[in-house]
C-alpha cells in the first residue's frame, strides 16, 4: 500500500477532487482530509474527514504507558514474591488490586500524553495544518494506480503534491472496511 498526499487552502477543491478519484474507481474508505477547521466536517461538502480522536498520538501513547506500566508490574510482581508477599492472602490481594491499577495508570497516563500531540503520521504536515491548509490523502494499492491519481489532481491548480509514503497494510485496510461494514449495515 502507498499513502500519497495532498494540500490545498480550499476545501471545496478538495471536496470536488475527492468526488473525482471516487468517479475514477478509488473506493471512498482510502481518501481521507485532514484539517484543523471545521468547516472540514461540514455536511454539505462530504469530506471523508479523520475523526479527531486519530489525528491525535493517543493510540501510540496509550500503547507505550500500556507496556511501561506492563513493565512495573513485573517488577512489582517480583518484588512481591521474592519479599514473601503472597504467603498471606490479606497481602497477596493488596499486590494484584496494586499492580492493575498501576497498569492501568500507566496506561491512561501515556493516552493523557498522546491526546495532546499530533499522530506521528501527520506530525509532518503539522506546521502547514496550523498555516490553514487542508491535507488529503489517498491510499493505494499499487504504484500503477499513481498515473491515474497525479492525473486527477494536476486538473486542481490550487492542490499541491505534499509527498507520499508507504501506508497501512492491506490486511489492516481490508479489516477496516469489515469492522465499518459491520456498524453501518449489519448492526443497525
Amino acid at each position: 500500500m502507498y499513502r500519497y498526499y495532498f494540500k490545498s487552502r480550499n476545501l471545496d477543491s478538495l471536496g470536488r477532487l475527492e468526488t473525482t478519484l471516487e468517479q475514477s474507481g478509488i473506493a471512498r474508505d482510502r481518501i481521507h482530509v485532514v484539517s484543523e477547521s471545521t468547516t472540514a466536517e461540514s455536511p454539505y461538502l462530504r469530506l471523508n474527514t479523520v475523526a479527531d480522536l486519530l489525528k491525535r498520538d493517543m493510540l501510540r501513547r496509550g500503547v507505550m504507558g500500556m507496556l511501561i506500566g506492563a513493565g512495573l508490574v513485573a517488577g512489582l510482581l517480583l518484588v512481591a514474591y521474592f519479599a514473601n508477599w503472597f504467603a498471606d492472602s490479606t497481602t497477596s490481594a493488596l499486590v494484584v488490586i496494586g499492580s492493575v491499577l498501576l497498569f492501568g495508570y500507566c496506561t491512561w497516563q501515556g493516552g493523557y500524553f498522546g491526546i495532546r500531540l499530533m499522530n506521528n503520521e501527520f506530525k509532518q504536515f503539522e506546521s502547514d495544518l496550523r498555516a490553514g491548509h487542508h491535507l488529503l490523502f489517498v491510499e493505494l494499492d499499487s504504484r500503477q494506480q499513481a498515473p491515474m491519481l497525479q492525473q486527477a489532481v494536476s486538473a486542481f491548480a490550487d492542490v499541491e503534491s505534499a509527498g507520499q509514503e508507504r501506508g497501512r497494510p492491506k490486511w489492516m485496510l481490508h479489516g477496516q472496511r469489515r469492522f465499518n461494514h459491520l456498524l453501518t449495515e449489519q448492526l443497525p
